[in-house]
C-alpha cells in the first residue's frame, strides 16, 4: 500500500506504474514528489550498483507513462515531496 500526503491524489495509472517500479528487487525508494501538473517523481537507488550511491529519478505522468530522468534531475526544485520511504 502506498500512503501519501492527504492533499495529493494519484491517478490509477500512476499507482499501477509506481507499484510495478517499487516491486522490482533492485529498486530502493527514497522519496516521492509531485508537481503542479500532477506528475510524480520517484527518487530511488539501484541496489545492483552498490558502488554508486547517487539517486536515480523516474518521472510518472498522470496517464501512467514512465520516463527515466537519470542521476541528476535539474527540475527537482519544481516538485514538492509527498512521501519519504
Amino acid at each position: 500500500m502506498i500512503n501519501l500526503s492527504k492533499s495529493f491524489q494519484m491517478t490509477l495509472e500512476q499507482k499501477d506504474t509506481l507499484t510495478k517500479r517499487l516491486s522490482k528487487e533492485n529498486v530502493k525508494p527514497l522519496r516521492l514528489f509531485t508537481n503542479k501538473a500532477g506528475s510524480i517523481l520517484l527518487e530511488c537507488l539501484n541496489k545492483n550498483l552498490p558502488f554508486n550511491r547517487e539517486p536515480f529519478y523516474f518521472l510518472i505522468q498522470p496517464k501512467g507513462s514512465e520516463h527515466g530522468k537519470g542521476y541528476k534531475y535539474k527540475y527537482l526544485n519544481q516538485f514538492e515531496m509527498i512521501k519519504a520511504y
